[in-house]
């Protein structure tokens, strides 16, 4: 929790800094230039002292109508379920040329959550350090947001039985850039302690080229990764599906909770995506 508290007091002074930094600019030194955007949604202000400002949002709703499997508990008869997925509010900028940050607030009846937090250091040539609430370097349709997904819904196998699905609490990570070549190496903080109080930690390691063509958006992405999750002592992991329908009803699903005690979990993954123009294809396998 008070990693948790750091993070955001550490985010939102960056992001005050550098949105200060950006008006104190404009407002008294005439040589600095502004430009403020709206394109693409959102508000974004830049000036040429290397600050950047952004604050934005979105907003998801879902209808679904089932019936056979997905609503088994009343003979499969036909039912409907809508809610609203994703209420969410975000900023993210730079401060100078070394510093980047971005903090994702969702906002459920009422209740605001961190979705996403972290503080990146990218003044090194090729490597990147991150700090914060984010995805673990885990699978090509895991890292993709969901605005940019090619179905509607994760597929099962990612959404429902990757041991890193979803976002960790907190982690360290190092994100490196080689020509083609990319990796990334992150530091779990599970946030639960062993028998002999000792904090649990998970690490994942993700490596892979992306190949151009010469044409754009016309390029080849192959990529392989590896995990270890500590879970504690006595700890568990489940598997349960709803059968890629996100808005089914709490006490609707197609396979019941099925935990297993475990001590740690091994994954190994392999990616594969082709790009040309408004044609994609790609794979996983775990």
């Amino acid at each position: 929790m008070r990693l948790k508290q750091f993070l955001v007091c550490a985010t939102s002074a960056i992001a005050v800094t550098s949105l200060s930094s950006v008006a104190f600019a404009g407002a008294v030194t005439s040589k600095e230039e502004i430009a403020i955007s709206t394109t693409g949604g959102g508000i974004k202000i830049k000036s040429d002292n290397g600050n950047e400002f952004s604050i934005g949002g979105r907003i998801m709703y879902d209808y679904d109508s089932y019936d056979g499997a997905y609503n088994a508990d009343v003979d499969g008869d036909s039912g409907s379920e809508s809610e609203f997925r994703r209420t969410r509010l975000n900023v993210k900028g730079t401060s100078g040329k070394n510093w980047a940050y971005k903090l994702t607030v969702d906002i459920d009846e009422g209740d605001a959550e961190v979705d996403t937090g972290y503080i990146k250091y990218q003044g090194f040539e090729n490597v990147d350090l991150v700090l914060g609430r984010l995805k673990a370097p885990a699978g090509l349709e895991e890292l993709t947001s969901s605005k940019w997904i090619s179905t509607i819904e994760r597929t099962i196998a990612t959404s429902d039985f990757g041991i890193l699905s979803g976002k960790p609490d907190f982690q360290a990570q190092a994100q490196a850039h080689f020509g083609n070549f990319f990796g990334q190496l992150a530091l779990i903080d599970e946030g639960n302690e062993d028998a002999d109080t000792k904090d649990s930690y998970s690490w994942a390691l993700r490596a892979g080229m992306h190949f151009p063509f010469g044409e754009d958006n016309h390029f080849l992405h192959a990529a392989a990764s590896y995990a270890d999750r500590d879970f504690g002592d006595e700890g568990t992991i489940g598997f349960e599906t709803e059968g890629a329908v996100h808005a089914l009803p709490g006490d609707i699903k197609v396979q019941d909770d099925a935990d297993f005690e475990v001590d740690d979990a091994d994954q190994f993954g392999v990616e594969l995506a082709y790009v040309n123009g408004p044609f994609s294809a790609q794979g996983e396998l775990w």
